[in-house]
């Protein structure tokens, strides 16, 4: 029994290191966005947000305004960087409309799956399409 407590004490405080550790390697950047653009089926004003990778999980993208004010999750599929280094935001572009695609940092990739919105416009306008890259200063 007391090897028992003794061994779950060990796993918990392990436990706590790695996650306190890994809340240490997240990522941000800010950014100046300087049209409206659509995440995940929402219109977002142009102007400065702030971008985290990591603090929750890899595929988790924090995202707020400079103010610190409207917190959103982006639910995203992470891959390694491997094109560019620099800090950025893509965006796919349908006749006026922007939607966020992909956000990267330094070398943390993650793709923002389609919204709804952009998979109808993306039919509609087959070869309309254009990709927009919004860098880090």
């Amino acid at each position: 029994m007391k090897r028992n407590i003794i061994f779950l004490s060990l796993v918990a405080v392990l436990a706590v290191t790695v996650s306190l550790a890994y809340a240490g390697t997240k990522k941000s950047m800010i950014i100046n966005v300087p049209f409206e653009f659509y995440m995940q089926g929402q219109l977002m004003p142009a102007g400065e947000y702030k971008f985290e990778m990591g603090s929750v999980a890899d595929s988790v993208v924090v995202v707020r305004t400079s103010e610190g004010e409207g917190i959103r999750f982006l639910l995203t599929r992470s891959e390694t960087n491997t094109r560019y280094y620099q800090s950025h935001l893509r965006f796919n572009r349908y006749d006026e409309k922007s939607f966020l695609s992909s956000v990267s940092i330094g070398d943390c990739k993650a793709k923002v799956a389609m919204s709804k919105l952009e998979r109808e416009l993306k039919i509609a306008n087959k070869t309309a399409r254009t990709e927009t890259l919004v860098a880090q200063k």
